[in-house]
């Protein structure tokens, strides 16, 4: 039934299918073939039309060739939105860690950090044997702060030299795959410039809407900045009703995922829906009897809507919501019945045409997997129980929705963040409430700002109510076992957790019994392999040796216990947390302790004796300026090089005449890791350099 009033939800599985294909196997052989098979196949469907449909035979011709094109589409369109294909894009004109003089364009407006400001850049050209080569791609780039960097500006055209690279991929095991995140945005080259490297050739031709909706943008932060004198509330402010996150702290941020809120801080169908009510109830006010009134009324809405949207930083969550409100009322005024799925289904058709990398995203992804559970499940669930009180009833509403979206979100939210939180239930009691009345009291501050009384007591209570949001979320973070961390799934085991709500929910859907125990099927293997990850995690013995910038890092695993070691100006549990929080999820680690470098000790299974580290059957021989070598001989298996120790003078090798590996860790500067090599080069050594190879993981058993 659903899938008869939802075209659009039986064509969209073609396009998704034909744009992960286009995503992970581009190839210019599949893209012509397909291209010159899919103009073809529309040819067929074109002579199927206008012949007509005869029989069944022909309907599933049918179906199966619109299916085809479909997918050939959408591997078309993965294919082109590439643009590492073109042969004018800069990684096929640039050599990695080589400086290069080009011309670029900020397309965003830069974001100042504490030592750079964040500028992305177009590139139009780069100068090659004295000559200027036109060039595309864009560029994340990170400018050294100073009087000049600051000033950057949305629209300024620069002329840099510096050294570009690709996108710097995670040199730690299981850490953020920023490779996956940039090319989203179509961003592959990285590159810092430094002081008085870049000049500033012209203010540009900017587009001029984005302009004026990047200023009204920063006018409007600085609204809330007035009104809201504390940073966890000002922050807060800009990202629920603005959808600017910039000044969002890690503690915020842990604080609303904890809690299951962190829907609250990116604008959603909650922003995007309150906006509309308030523009149709204004319209409304108008009464007129012309036949163009509804469709310019229509017109204006949907305008205001879109430039709200993009107003908030164009996220998929918020175009989501844009486009489905666009589809609803286009049906309104041809007056047709909306259908939810095919509404959702459309919104999601559209957007992958406009930039099909947006599959990748994740906050993408949880936008239509929640509001997906919310319409399906909610309402099943909410008829299970009924409550005749309303304020009971209103509970149990939305204990329902946050139920629903639990379910249809839970196999990747595990995956991506390997958290389950608790507190999600009791928050959306809370949260959505007060968000509820924050979100009209903002628009309203917004609005009447230039009302010195009124802005005032409205940013009074704007401010206090903010305050009791961030209060309420860190309360409910402090509560024991709100938050079940560690969860460690493997995107197969995610697949068929989705597999086994998809097989039991046709079950309820269609009264049959046997799909739910064939649903049962997967999630018993799923739970299976948890059990034989656990079972070998118990006798493990692993060494990781991290990339720490300016910083040394090293971890001993035994069985579920961990001990990492770090210097004593690299110990900050959130940068460490970061590091290596997702590798100890994947290893099961239940117990962990962080130590010193400095010192001698015995914990458990490892013993330090400086400047040896004995673990298992491994020794290792630690070489700083501290303790530079040891007067007697040892079988050390290898040799970790850090803060830049000076070993070319030195019988190194006759102290440890076993050892076969160097390792040299992020606290070594380049040029001294360049010596090391020549050095390890000419004494038989291998040499592993964290900062180029990433962390080193040796696993003993």
């Amino acid at each position: 039934m659903i899938l008869k009033q939802a075209p659009f939800l039986k064509i969209l599985p073609a396009l998704i299918v034909g744009i992960v294909l286009g995503i992970f196997a581009p190839h210019k052989i599949v893209f012509y073939g397909l291209g010159i098979f899919g103009l073809l196949n529309l040819a067929f469907l074109g002579w199927r039309a206008w012949r007509g449909v005869e029989s069944l035979k022909s309907l599933y011709v049918w179906g199966i060739s619109a299916n085809f094109m479909l997918l050939s589409l959408g591997y078309t369109l993965a294919f082109l939105h590439n643009f590492r294909h073109y042969d004018d894009h800069i990684q096929h004109l640039i050599a990695d860690n080589t400086p290069v003089v080009y011309k670029a364009q900020v397309t965003q407006p830069p974001i100042v950090k504490t030592n750079t400001v964040r500028v992305f850049l177009s590139v139009q050209a780069i100068q090659k044997d004295s000559s200027w080569q036109p060039a595309q791609g864009e560029i994340l780039a990170n400018f050294a702060l100073d009087t000049h960097s600051v000033r950057l500006a949305y629209g300024d055209e620069l002329l840099i030299k510096s050294t570009i690279n690709p996108t710097a991929r995670s040199l730690n095991p299981e850490g953020l795959d920023l490779r996956t995140y940039y090319a989203v945005q179509h961003i592959y080259q990285q590159t810092y410039v430094p002081s008085e490297q870049f000049k500033l050739v012209d203010k540009g031709n900017t587009n001029w809407i984005m302009s004026k909706i990047y200023d009204l943008r920063a006018v409007l932060v600085q609204i809330f900045r007035q009104h809201c004198p504390t940073d966890n509330e000002f922050a807060v402010a800009s990202a629920l009703i603005l959808g600017v996150r910039n000044d969002v702290s890690s503690e915020i941020t842990n604080a609303y995922a904890d809690t299951g809120a962190m829907h609250v801080l990116s604008v959603s169908g909650l922003h995007v829906g309150m906006i509309a009510w308030v523009l149709v109830w204004l319209f409304n006010r108008v009464r007129s009897k012309s036949p163009y009134w509804l469709g310019l009324r229509l017109c204006a809405v949907l305008l205001l809507i879109w430039l709200f949207a993009i107003l908030t930083g164009a996220t998929p969550p918020a175009l989501r919501s844009a486009a489905m409100f666009s589809f609803v009322s286009a049906g309104q005024l041809l007056r047709r019945d909306a259908n939810v799925y095919n509404s959702l289904a459309s919104s999601a058709f559209f957007l992958l045409l406009y930039n099909p990398f947006w599959i990748l995203d994740v906050g993408f992804q949880l936008s239509y997997l929640a509001l997906w559970g919310i319409v399906y499940y909610q309402p099943k669930i909410y008829k299970q129980i009924f409550i005749q009180n309303k304020f009971g009833d209103w509970v149990w509403n939305l204990t329902a929705v946050s139920i629903a979206a639990t379910i249809s979100t839970l196999p990747i939210s595990l995956y991506y963040f390997h958290q389950f939180s608790l507190a999600s239930f009791l928050s959306g009691l809370v949260v959505i409430p007060i968000s509820t009345i924050i979100l009209p009291l903002g628009l309203l501050l917004l609005l009447l700002n230039f009302i010195p009384f009124l802005s005032s007591l409205l940013g009074v209570l704007f401010y206090w109510l903010v305050y009791v949001l961030n209060a309420s979320v860190f309360l409910m973070q402090k509560i024991p076992y709100a938050v079940i961390e560690g969860i460690w799934i493997e995107y197969v085991d995610m697949c068929l957790l989705y597999l086994s709500f998809g097989l039991i929910t046709w079950a309820f859907w269609r009264a049959k019994p046997r799909f739910l125990l064939l649903g049962m099927l997967p999630l018993c293997l799923v739970f299976w392999q948890r059990n034989q990850r656990f079972g070998e995690s118990l006798d493990q013995a692993e060494v990781c040796v991290y990339h720490l910038y300016k910083g040394s890092a090293v971890s001993f695993i035994a069985g579920q216990k961990a001990y990492t070691l770090v210097d004593s100006l690299h110990n900050d549990p959130n940068k460490l947390a970061f590091m290596q929080q997702n590798y100890l999820y994947k290893r099961q680690i239940r117990e962990h302790q962080i130590l010193n470098f400095s010192g001698d000790y015995q914990k458990d299974f490892l013993i330090k004796n400086s400047p040896l580290l004995l673990f298992d059957t491994l020794a290792i021989a630690v070489q700083n300026q501290s303790y530079f070598q040891s007067e007697i001989s040892f079988p050390a298996q290898w040799i970790l090089l850090q803060n830049n120790p000076k070993l070319f003078k030195t019988n190194l090798l006759d102290l440890y005449p076993q050892t076969r590996l160097c390792i040299a860790n992020g606290s070594n500067s380049p040029k001294m890791v360049a010596r090391y090599q020549t050095w390890a080069d000419s004494n038989g050594l291998v040499l592993h350099p964290t900062a180029t190879l990433g962390a080193y993981v040796h696993k003993i058993r």
